[in-house]
């Protein structure tokens, strides 16, 4: 990579790899290629550690220090989506998840149990598909037909830019992005019909402490720094995650406007 790059051009980089991985990983485990998702997690690493460098060599180094965080939660956010996107055993209905937080490996996880105790219902039977939707219409539709009505299609200056759905009969996976001038907020959805094993999402750094809200009768937990914000929560069978980037002090409104929204 030419050294004549400069900050705005990296930011560029990284922003293109990024979506060019996450519509890889979008896609059925078994036609994911893996030598392609390698070579796009190596190019992030390279591309933030140059602008890391970068950043470092500026007058103020406040601004490298809250890249580094970027960075780092920019990772944990491929992880969270790797992890939403993992397959299940086959099952027979649905149960309600049980929220685990801990403290592990320098961030805060969130573990979702399934209860046992929980009287699980009539399988969900979705089909197996694999959809994009550009017109929040389309999206919202497709939405209402499978039982979930989660999504937004404004709020607050953000608007609808593209949404995906990634289905099973044992497994619904959905995300959308909302962007403004100001930033863009990422919300995901995951249900599955009484899996045989726990869904982990990680969030920031364990050292920023977790914040609890309720809406609705439902607690979501979030944590945000100077440019990233994230939360999760579950409703009954459903596991919902939000990040905002660069706009994080909208966490807390966007909460009471999602949760409950199933």
């Amino acid at each position: 990579m030419s050294k004549s790059l400069g900050k705005t051009e990296y930011v560029k980089l990284i922003r293109r790899t990024e979506t060019a991985l996450h519509r890889e990983l979008k896609k059925p485990e078994e036609k994911q290629d893996a030598d392609l998702i390698s070579e796009h997690i190596e190019s992030l690493a390279y591309y933030r550690e140059r602008l890391d460098a970068l950043r470092e060599s500026a007058p103020s180094r406040a601004g490298s220090r809250g890249f580094a965080r970027t960075a780092l939660t920019a990772a944990l956010a491929l992880v969270l989506t790797i992890a939403l996107g993992a397959t299940v055993a086959q099952a027979a209905g649905f149960r309600v998840w049980t929220a685990i937080f801990r403290g592990d490996a320098g961030y805060l996880r969130v573990d979702y149990v399934p209860d046992a105790t929980a009287v699980p219902a009539e399988a969900a039977g979705w089909e197996d598909a694999q959809k994009s939707f550009y017109s929040y219409d389309e999206f919202s539709r497709e939405l209402e037909n499978n039982g979930f009505g989660f999504g937004l299609e404004s709020w607050e200056g953000f608007e609808f830019l593209e949404g995906s759905i990634r289905s099973t009969r044992e497994e619904y996976y959905s995300s959308y992005t909302m962007r403004s001038d100001e930033g863009y907020v990422r919300v995901r959805m995951i249900a599955k019909a009484s899996p045989d094993t726990a869904v982990s999402v990680w969030g920031l750094d364990e050292n920023i402490p977790a914040k609890f809200l309720t809406v609705n009768g439902i607690e979501a937990a979030y944590q945000a720094d100077d440019s990233y914000a994230f939360a999760t929560w579950n409703d009954g069978a459903r596991i919902y995650s939000v990040s905002v980037f660069d706009k994080p002090e909208c966490i807390e409104p966007l909460l009471y406007k999602l949760v409950g929204r199933n």
